[in-house]
């Protein structure tokens, strides 16, 4: 008996996740995938004010730079992940986060 579907037999994984991710690239924005972009600039926000409490308010008392070093490398490493992918609500947010956080780190050394 002939198979339906044969070309399913040499479907790699590859092929499959650039298929499922080329099939949710035309479904149309959710709820939360709005509200994602929405909220995501937020956090690199809050960072910026941090930035500026220790570059021009010189305040740094308080502030760890092991903490925000890992800060730092976490958000560099989605900020990379999001550019690689393409995922423009996660590049909206870990760009200028990753910006956000090198901005604490280095005033925390230099300050």
């Amino acid at each position: 008996m002939p198979k339906k579907h044969k070309h399913l037999d040499t479907c790699t994984q590859v092929d499959h996740h650039l298929s499922m991710r080329k099939r949710i690239g035309q479904v149309d924005f959710s709820f939360i995938d709005h509200l994602v972009v929405f909220t995501g600039p937020i956090i690199p926000i809050a960072i910026f004010i941090q930035a500026y409490s220790v570059w021009i308010l010189e305040q740094t008392a308080g502030l760890s730079v092991v903490t925000w070093s890992l800060l730092l490398f976490a958000s560099s490493t989605m900020a990379i992940y999001a550019t690689y992918h393409k995922t423009k609500p996660l590049i909206v947010t870990y760009v200028p986060l990753t910006l956000a956080n090198g901005l604490v780190v280095l005033g925390i050394l230099v300050v």
